[in-house]
């Protein structure tokens, strides 16, 4: 990509190797010695994303400090070393990362809201943050919209429930402590709405009809139905 290219001379980088990302090219880089993120957007919106990682690193959220915008295209972001939080609630089910979540959540709905519209962070995948020697990072803002907190929380649950392994009495723990955790910090309605169309949205997506009826128990009877049923 000769844009890339080019933006890299422009920025003094040198690409270390391609990150995970289904939408856009992330990669990490170099400039001496230190390492950076550098992210291209296939489609117009790092400017958005830069305003709100700007805003949120002002107000002492924990997010990559943005660097640098190439308008239209391109950030260029601090690197922030540490595991994906996916995978260490995979290996290891850590009520301290819940409880971080549910803080980090609470701080960035309170952070963006606005004449009492609230800004969510989007895309609430445990792979969208980072967890840093007893620290949350959260990561990757290109899909934040308005919306209620719930459906961020929603999502959460959603995918701590649905990575594998799936569903363990381990990670219904964890859901029940994020949500009560959020709770005590800051008002929190209809999340078991919100985690019933997520995880609808994740049947669809991965074709699981199981996932469907999981969706149903939790609008019928709540969250922690889901604890005692066996399918």
């Amino acid at each position: 990509m000769d844009s890339l290219a080019i933006l890299c001379r422009k920025w003094g980088l040198s690409l270390e190797g391609r990150l995970t990302s289904k939408k856009n090219l992330v990669y990490k880089a170099r400039r001496g010695d230190s390492l950076y993120i550098l992210k291209w957007h296939r489609q117009e919106g790092a400017d958005r994303e830069f305003s709100i990682l700007t805003k949120a690193h002002r107000q002492g959220l924990q997010v990559p400090k943005p660097l640098d915008l190439w308008p239209g295209r391109a950030i260029l972001m601090a690197y922030i070393p540490g595991e994906n939080l996916c995978d260490l609630i995979s290996k290891r089910p850590s009520p301290a990362a819940a409880l971080k979540l549910a803080e980090w959540y609470a701080a960035f709905h309170l952070a963006f809201t606005t004449q009492g519209k609230v800004l969510l962070k989007g895309d609430s995948i445990l792979r969208n943050f980072i967890w840093q020697e007893g620290t949350i990072w959260g990561v990757d803002f290109e899909e934040s919209r308005p919306g209620r907190p719930a459906e961020d929380i929603g999502e959460i649950i959603c995918s701590i429930l649905t990575t594998d392994p799936t569903f363990t009495r381990e990670k219904m723990g964890l859901s029940r402590l994020l949500v009560d955790h959020y709770q005590r910090l800051a008002p929190l309605e209809g999340v078991e709405d919100a985690l019933a169309w997520a995880l609808r949205e994740t049947a669809r997506r991965r074709g699981e009809p199981s996932l469907l009826t999981k969706a149903r128990l939790v609008e019928k009877v709540g969250l922690d139905a889901l604890a005692e049923d066996p399918s």
